[in-house]
C-alpha cells in the first residue's frame, strides 16, 4: 500500500472507495454466511470433510483461471493436507464428558 498509494492518489475516487470498501466487506462475510448456511443443511463430517478439500479447490481455480502450474512438492503438500483433514473427521465420534454439574463439583474446592 505505501508503494501503491502516490501511484493511484490522483485515480482514488468516492466510487473506487466505496467499492474498496464493499468488496473488503462481502469478500470474508459472504463465504462465511454461506458456509454456516450448508453446515445447518449437512452432518458436521460431511461439512469438515468438504472444508478439507478447500486447498483442493483453490489449487484447482489457481490452473483453470490464473493458468498457475503448481509443482509436484506444492501438489503433494495439498495432498497432504486435504488427507489429514479428511481423515480427521473420519475419526469417529469423541467420547461424551461428564454433565456439566459434575464437571463444576469435582473443580469447585469449596463445595
Amino acid at each position: 500500500a505505501v508503494i501503491g498509494i502516490p501511484q493511484a492518489a490522483g485515480h482514488i475516487t468516492p466510487g473506487v472507495l466505496a467499492a474498496a470498501a464493499g468488496l473488503a466487506l462481502l469478500l470474508p462475510v459472504l463465504p462465511f454466511a454461506l458456509e454456516m448456511l450448508a453446515l445447518r443443511q449437512m452432518t458436521p463430517t460431511a461439512f469438515g470433510t468438504l472444508m478439507a478439500l478447500e486447498p483442493a479447490f483453490g489449487v484447482l481455480l489457481g490452473l483453470l483461471v490464473l493458468h498457475q502450474q503448481p509443482s509436484a512438492t506444492q501438489i503433494a503438500g495439498i495432498l497432504l493436507v486435504v488427507l489429514a483433514g479428511a481423515a480427521a473427521q473420519r475419526g469417529g465420534r469423541r467420547p461424551r464428558s461428564a454433565e456439566p454439574t459434575e464437571v463444576h463439583a469435582a473443580l469447585d474446592p469449596i463445595g
